[in-house]
């Protein structure tokens, strides 16, 4: 981490902001890049090198599983207490049957390209989407997987199914593919954005999510005929998006980012994660018990909603200028701010620049970083607040 010039600040004692989401252990340090619970108690998240962690009791205790393979798992979704899937790299597809006990790789995927994600609408039938427009289905339980024809190579990133029937993909340059028959056919709809699309869920037949780069969140109430882009309220990426019933749901991804909806999306509000950390999926298990993982082995988890501690930053947001900058950049916070610390990352989330006990106004020196787009968080009693700058 690049060391701090404070050029003027006033300083006091720093204390940590209450967070929302309380750090959990997760026995591993792999990057994790998705979790699925199966009940309140047990639940899986998987990542690079393999790796498969599983708890049995709410997240208290995480314990590693062994893999038969040794591929960067993207995905894992269960279809019962016992049967469950997980893809990634090469084509990868691994299957257990005893929770977890043991993991056995399935060969008859037909490709290598990497899979992103999987979706299993019943005990046998289950689709994978991944790079180069694939997508694979099996009718057998992962015996037999047949490509079917996405009619593009746009890499999709995440599948969701509403029924048996009714199923859509998100991917590459905002594209959005529908079937209404099982994949035997898919046709492409108009997601009004050319953003990167990293995650769709539908929290019905009718009302569904997509979330993306640049905090993109789309919205469609009519089955995916039109979309509607939506105000997140972020400018980092979002990689992953989930609801817990028609009008709650949560978004997570880079640099600890989580925003939250209570009324269907027409608002969201930014949740302090506690990290920050990129974080790549989340998951409920009831209104108020949620999950979400990332890198470095980052598991998170609140009981409440996220809702403690929230306070509205909108009228109150802090000053940053010049942008673009050179040298130096100068970060003016509310008046009502006791104390903040400040953030700097790069678009990939990584941490350059930290600085503990800020109050009122400091000058940064950030002559040393390269020229591009930057990301500054300033976190206080107040909230969270992330805002972008260039440096020139």
């Amino acid at each position: 981490m690049k060391k701090i010039n404070i050029l003027f600040v006033s300083l006091v004692i720093y204390s940590t902001v209450n967070a929302q989401w309380v750090t959990l252990n997760s026995s591993t340090a792999q990057d994790l890049a998705s979790v699925y619970f199966i009940d309140a108690d047990t639940g899986y998240a998987v990542g690079v090198t393999s790796t498969i962690i599983k708890t049995t009791n709410s997240g208290i205790n995480w314990g590693t599983q062994n893999s038969p393979t040794g591929y960067y798992l993207q995905s894992v979704c269960f279809v019962d207490s016992n049967t469950g899937y997980a893809v990634g790299y090469g084509g990868t597809v691994i299957k257990t049957t005893n929770g977890g006990t043991y993991w056995i790789c399935q060969y008859n995927t037909g490709t290598t390209q990497t899979l992103f994600s999987v979706y299993f609408t019943d005990v046998n039938t289950g689709y994978a989407v991944g790079t180069a427009g694939k997508i694979i289905k099996t009718t057998n339980g992962g015996i037999n997987w047949e490509t079917q024809n996405s009619g593009t190579g746009n890499y999709f990133y995440s599948i969701f199914f509403t029924d048996s029937i009714n199923g859509y993909v998100v991917g590459q340059d905002g594209i959005i593919l529908k079937t209404t028959n099982s994949g035997a056919n898919w046709t492409s709809q108009n997601s009004g954005t050319l953003s990167i699309l990293w995650s769709v869920y539908f929290t019905d037949a009718n009302n569904g999510y997509a979330v993306g780069v640049s905090g993109t969140i789309i919205k469609t109430t009519d089955k995916g005929t039109n979309w509607v882009i939506q105000t997140s309220g972020v400018i980092p990426d979002l990689q992953s998006v989930y609801f817990v019933n028609s009008d709650t749901g949560y978004a997570v991804g880079v640099i600890g980012t989580i925003v939250k909806t209570t009324d269907g999306g027409i608002n969201w509000t930014i949740q302090n994660s506690g990290t920050s950390n990129n974080l790549t999926s989340v998951y409920f298990t009831d209104l108020n018990t949620g999950y979400a993982v990332g890198i470095d082995g980052t598991v998170i988890k609140t009981t409440n909603g996220g809702e403690a501690w929230i306070k509205d930053i909108k009228n109150n947001k802090s000053k940053i200028y010049p942008n673009p900058a050179n040298n130096k950049i100068t970060i003016e916070l509310p008046q009502t701010a006791k104390q903040s610390t400040i953030i700097i990352f790069n678009v990939n989330g990584q941490e350059l620049i930290k600085a503990q006990g800020i109050r009122q106004k400091a000058q940064v020196d950030i002559s040393n970083l390269s020229n591009g787009i930057y990301f500054i968080k300033v976190v206080n009693e107040g909230g969270v607040e992330v805002r972008k700058f260039v440096k020139e």
